[in-house]
């Protein structure tokens, strides 16, 4: 006879305190080890995924009607070493926080209105794919997904060289400077983990979509809408697709769309627009697209398997370009509740450099002249600057005045995950 020990637990071994209210307690640890190459420099780093993060969640659930359900869902996130925020130069990054904090009363026919620390309306509406490897890669962009820093050989003016305005003392001798913490891509954030305190509404659904408005503490107000389903009279197909759109309390505005579609095979396609509308003054205006494809599907008896490819292209809309490449598989482990995954990315492009008063104005220097001149006094820059162009005498550069910007090439960077995500 089996002893009480050997006994399978109970699958549900929680109780609410109160019998008319379901709570639930679930989560998951989400861990992976990444290996990254920069250019000049490996790393290998244990980094939690934060794609899909680690945490702890209490939903709690009560019916007042047939109609209307009272709902609270409180969830913890916890990590260590965040992937998206983890380079070398600073391992070791923790955060605890709470991710949401929200209380709704939820309607058959009216709606749900929502109230607490939770997702704006359009939140992720850059993000949706039906890849499901989307928490490994996918349309988070090079910058999004992983916090690795790219290593650049940049060709610089170094000593001469004349200012903007003149080319007296023209010349200069050209080096190769190594730089290091180059960004990696320009995604906008305006719609990633887009969470405040604010009150919300989301209309019932009609056939699979479903609009949302919020007003947030910050003085920002968005809009969304989401469709998931099979459109009406279309065989072996679904879809899935989301729209922000955000306005902030300085005037600045954005917005992002992103979907895909799914054949009945496993196939899937998938696209993604995300973009700052309006900037303020001098700021960048960043902007990304992406394309993704992939195949869901059971090939072996653990649980079903996802394998995804994609490419995303963004601009801090000067002379920053980034394009990304990766592919990943993600196999489920439905014996332990656990998903199994591996993902490889790619990426290279250019950065904006903007030139500072040290790079454009030349220091003054003692030369030699004759007693009845007195002392020369030559145009020397004493730092380097990529930013120049010819001048129109031989070997004459004119270097940038300050505030000029130019482009600079970087390293192509190559990162390997490979990670188990734990669900309870």
């Amino acid at each position: 006879m089996k002893s009480a020990m050997m006994a399978k637990p109970a699958d549900k071994n929680i109780q609410s305190g109160n019998s008319r209210v379901k709570v639930t307690i679930y989560g998951q640890l989400n861990r992976a080890i990444r290996f990254a190459n920069t250019g000049d420099a490996t790393e290998i780093t244990s980094v939690d995924n934060d794609g899909s993060s680690s945490n702890v969640s209490v939903r709690a659930v009560g019916k007042a009607n047939p109609n209307l359900t009272i709902g609270a869902l409180h969830e913890i996130r916890f990590q260590h070493n965040r992937r998206s925020f983890t380079r070398e130069e600073n391992t070791g990054n923790s955060r605890i926080d709470f991710a949401r904090v929200d209380l709704w009363l939820d309607h058959k026919d009216m709606g749900k209105i929502s109230m607490g620390h939770n997702s704006m309306a359009g939140d992720a509406a850059g993000l949706f794919e039906l890849t499901g490897v989307s928490f490994v890669y996918g349309f988070a962009g090079a910058n999004g997904t992983d916090g690795t820093r790219a290593d650049a050989a940049v060709r610089v003016l170094a000593t001469g060289g004349s200012t903007a305005d003149t080319e007296a003392g023209a010349g200069g001798t050209f080096e190769t400077m190594q730089a290091a913490g180059k960004a990696r891509g320009f995604r906008p954030f305006n719609f990633f983990g887009f969470r405040q305190n604010r009150i919300r509404y989301d209309t019932p659904s009609l056939m699979g979509a479903r609009a949302s408005i919020s007003y947030g503490e910050a003085q920002t107000w968005s809009v969304g809408l989401t469709y998931a389903g099979a459109p009406p009279g279309v065989k072996d197909f679904s879809a899935l697709f989301a729209a922000g759109f955000r306005k902030n309390a300085n005037n600045t505005t954005a917005f992002a769309v992103s979907g895909g579609i799914k054949h009945s095979s496993g196939f899937n396609l998938n696209g993604s627009y995300d973009s700052d509308a309006k900037v303020l003054d001098g700021d960048p205006k960043n902007s990304q697209w992406g394309v993704s494809g992939g195949w869901t599907g059971k090939i072996n008896d653990a649980g079903a398997t996802a394998i995804g490819i994609g490419y995303n292209r963004s601009t801090d809309g000067i002379h920053g370009i980034a394009q990304q490449y990766w592919a990943a598989i993600v196999q489920n482990v439905d014996a332990a509740a656990a998903d199994v995954y591996a993902g490889i990315s790619y990426d290279s492009g250019t950065v904006t450099h903007t030139v500072d008063a040290g790079e454009a104005t030349p220091t003054n220097i003692a030369g030699s002249g004759t007693p009845a001149d007195g002392n020369l006094v030559l145009p020397v820059a004493t730092k380097a600057t990529p930013c120049y162009s010819e001048g129109t005498s031989a070997d004459a550069y004119v270097r940038a005045a300050a505030g000029d910007t130019c482009q600079v090439a970087r390293d192509g960077v190559f990162n390997f995950v490979v990670g188990v995500r734990l669900k309870f």
